[in-house]
């Protein structure tokens, strides 16, 4: 494509312009902004702005050329997605503080999502010091002027008493609002409420209808939760199938966590045929966006060589890099690599960073590391394991309840009988989060 200096302030550049971004053809767009042509227009014919019809788009590689280029906006619409990719750092390098500068000049012009953006802001301390009094008085102001995604958030602050006191029934009426407004988050978030119990008389069969409500709306966490509920099968029949289906199409949209579940039911073959090559290939793709669940779940398989050549440095690194953010299965499985002597450490430096490890996700009351941890502290404190092996077993560990068994026969016979050793264990807890839904959009 050529394109002349002319082009620089003329209508058929503008036009041209135009036309590269609605058509997703970012190098036309880079060489149009090369030849210097400012960004900064808006249409005498149909008003359409560069930076914000790019962002409408949610084109991000063309927004960020944009900007590259110069291109700023007023608009208030253009100011709330672009702080939005600020937050999230898409397109753009993520930037807090321009993000909630761009948030407060939005709502200045009257933009009611960017309240709850500032909100969201301020409940989490992105960008500004930590405030749920401040978060929720935006949230409520978002609210009361009819923004489905302010009253979801208000529900969340109200059921956690965050800013307020707790109040579930509250927390309900706000979730109420902005589900009959057809917000996925708030009708999963009203889910949970009524697969508890909480504000409402429990219903898994009110629960199930709401899940699906969501689900069918396309939203990727509602198909999540409903094939988890399949998986279980404690509030609905038990259906591998129906999970699958709901993963797939979850996953297949790119969704990290249905990503690790759909490789969880190829690596055990539950309703389908099992397939250790797609489990990788899943875990893989849900480890590639960070999650903690696919990174532990990849790094158990690389462990043990299933599905791919077994490799210990991949797998230490995958543990690692989950364990560090704090996952729990994660800790626990890198303890067991230093324990089993699989990294450069010393055997002396390999036990200490074991009970580090340990502890850190037993912390967390994750049952292996309990039952792992009790093992190991047998010799130096006989009552503190047995503390950690009746934890672990109370919360159905099979390993810590066997060893319970075999320190009561130890203690009826005074005989030094071996207990079973440490193990590696994957993660899945097939069940919907507790966490509500807090909306971000």
């Amino acid at each position: 494509m050529k394109v002349s200096v002319s082009l620089k302030t003329s209508i058929d550049g503008k036009k041209e312009l135009l036309s590269s971004i609605e058509l997703n053809k970012p190098d036309e767009v880079k060489y149009l902004l090369a030849t210097g042509l400012d960004p900064n227009f808006t249409s005498s014919r149909t008003r359409k702005n560069p930076l914000l019809l790019a962002l409408k788009l949610q084109y991000w590689n063309i927004v960020a050329e944009l900007i590259s280029h110069g291109a700023t906006t007023n608009h208030p619409e253009a100011q709330e997605r672009l702080g939005w990719a600020y937050q999230q750092g898409t397109g753009v390098k993520r930037n807090y503080k321009m993000a909630v500068d761009l948030f407060f000049r939005s709502a200045a012009q009257g933009h009611v999502l960017a309240l709850s953006d500032l909100g969201w802001m301020y409940q989490h301390g992105l960008g500004v010091r930590q405030d749920y009094v401040e978060a929720l008085s935006l949230y409520r102001r978002g609210a009361m002027k009819g923004s489905a995604v302010a009253q979801n958030n208000l529900g969340c602050m109200y059921l956690n008493g965050f800013g307020v006191i707790q109040d579930y029934r509250k927390a309900v009426s706000w979730f109420n609002k902005a589900a009959k407004k057809g917000l996925a988050g708030a009708l999963i978030n009203l889910a949970h409420m009524n697969l508890k119990g909480q504000g409402v008389k429990q219903s898994n069969k009110k629960a199930m209808a709401l899940y699906r409500q969501a689900a069918e709306s396309g939203c990727m966490e509602a198909q999540l939760c409903l094939a988890r509920l399949y998986l279980k099968g404690v509030v609905v029949e038990r259906s591998y199938e129906e999970a699958f289906v709901l993963l797939s199409r979850s996953a297949g949209q790119g969704h990290p966590s249905s990503q690790n579940d759909l490789g969880w039911i190829y690596q055990h073959g539950l309703g389908v045929q099992q397939d250790l090559h797609k489990a990788v290939h899943w875990y893989r793709k849900s480890a590639e966006q960070g999650s903690d669940e696919g990174e532990n779940n990849l790094g158990y398989l690389c462990l043990h060589g299933l599905g791919v050549e077994a490799d210990y440095q991949k797998a230490y690194a995958l543990f690692r890099k989950s364990a560090k953010r704090g996952f729990a299965a994660a800790q626990s499985n890198l303890a067991w690599m230093y324990l089993n002597g699989l990294t450069d450490l010393s055997a002396a430096k390999s036990r200490r960073r074991a009970v580090l490890w340990l502890r850190r996700s037993a912390d967390q009351h994750y049952p292996p590391a309990l039952g792992n941890l009790g093992v190991l502290c047998l010799d130096q404190d006989y009552s503190e394991a047995k503390s950690l092996l009746s934890e672990a077993a109370g919360l159905g560990d099979v390993r810590a309840m066997s060893n319970l068994v075999l320190l009561a026969a130890r203690e009826r016979s005074g005989d030094a009988i071996q207990l079973m050793s440490v193990t590696t264990s994957q993660w899945n807890d097939n069940f919907p989060s507790d966490e509500l839904i807090g909306t971000y959009v």
